[in-house]
Order: structure tokens, then sequence, then C-alpha cells
């Protein structure tokens, strides 16, 4: 082989080398997401809701009663099975 030829190679071992070495760490790196200036307004707020009572009927099915704890109207979660079980707390909206 000639000296052009085992320059080449070794020209293109090199660069496959560095690529193998530098692809790993642009991966790696930290991606920008946009954020707009009021964008924290807009989430909405959650609040615990823990379990107050249950009504259970046949003609209507289940009834979850939850109370706030902000002291708020009661959340409530309706299911047409009368053998459905509420769970006990869960993360409601925040009212107005």
């Amino acid at each position: 082989m000639s000296d052009k030829s085992l320059s080449g190679i070794r020209l293109l071992l090199a660069g496959l080398l560095l690529t193998g070495l530098l692809a790993p760490a642009l991966a790696l790196a930290e991606g920008r997401t946009y954020k707009p200036r009021n964008a924290g307004d807009s989430q909405p707020k959650y609040e615990l809701c823990r379990l107050k009572g249950v009504e259970r009927s046949e003609e209507e099915g289940t009834r979850c009663i939850y109370k706030r704890q902000s002291r708020g109207n009661d959340v409530v979660i309706s299911n047409e099975s009368p053998k459905v079980d509420c769970q006990a707390q869960f993360q409601c909206k925040r009212e107005g």
C-alpha cells in the first residue's frame, strides 16, 4: 500500500474515533424548553380531598362524598354500580 492510502485510512479511523468519543457527550447535553412568562398562572392548584361518606342505592349507584382540605364545597363522585368502593383520598382541584 502507498503512503497516501495509509494516511487516508488513518485519517478516516481518527475521524471515526473522534466522532465516537464526542457523540455521547453531545447526547447528554441539557435540553432547553421555552416557558412563557405567564405559564405559572395557568396551572391548576390541587388540594387533598378525604372521604366523608358513601351513599349507595340500586337506582342511582354509588355516590362518594369527599371533604376538601380548604373547607370549601364537598366533592361528589358518582358511579352507576352500587358495588364500587370509594378511595380514601385523592388530589382534587381547588375551587375558584
